[in-house]
């Protein structure tokens, strides 16, 4: 019973004799993406330390582009770009990540994109009113999210 107690002295000792300090997150700058357009990063979702997409929303006149890294930022790489010929392009405000080669991105006027194969193909499935905007998605697992969306209809 004395050992116990002793022990049990000795560990109360160790705590608290060992000094109490917050960790401290160090962040490293791995790319400088300033971006004079105007533009600005809306939404960024990662997998893992190394794995992550991150959408940049465009400026006035400019197109709206998914970004992604699997080195931890040190190279970024476009995998998706609006085609910037039409007028008035739907900004991207919302990008999910679930697998490495599921990505989706959603935003302004109902705009739901959607890739399988790590963003080499993309389609554009109707899921929402050209009038809503899909403000931000979050998904659960690979197959089930949610969407966060502000619509004048109220079955959405």
């Amino acid at each position: 019973m004395n050992h116990k107690l002793f022990f049990a002295l000795l560990c109360c000792i160790w705590i608290f004799a060992t000094p109490l300090r917050s960790q401290q997150i160090e962040w490293v700058t791995h790319i400088n993406y300033s971006i004079p357009d105007g533009s600005v990063l809306s939404d960024v979702d990662c997998l893992d330390s190394l794995r992550c997409v991150f959408v940049k929303t465009w400026g006035i006149g400019f197109t709206s582009t998914v970004f992604r890294t699997v080195d931890g930022g040190l190279q970024w790489d476009c995998i998706q770009k609006q085609d910037s010929s039409p007028i008035g392009l739907p900004r991207y405000l919302s990008v999910a990540y679930p697998t490495e080669n599921i990505i989706m991105v959603c935003g302004d006027s109902g705009t739901f994109l959607r890739t399988t194969d790590g963003g080499s193909t993309w389609t554009a499935p109707q899921i929402a009113s050209k009038k809503s905007r899909l403000l931000k998605i979050q998904m659960i697992n690979p197959q089930y999210g949610i969407i966060h969306v502000e619509s004048p209809y109220p079955e959405y």
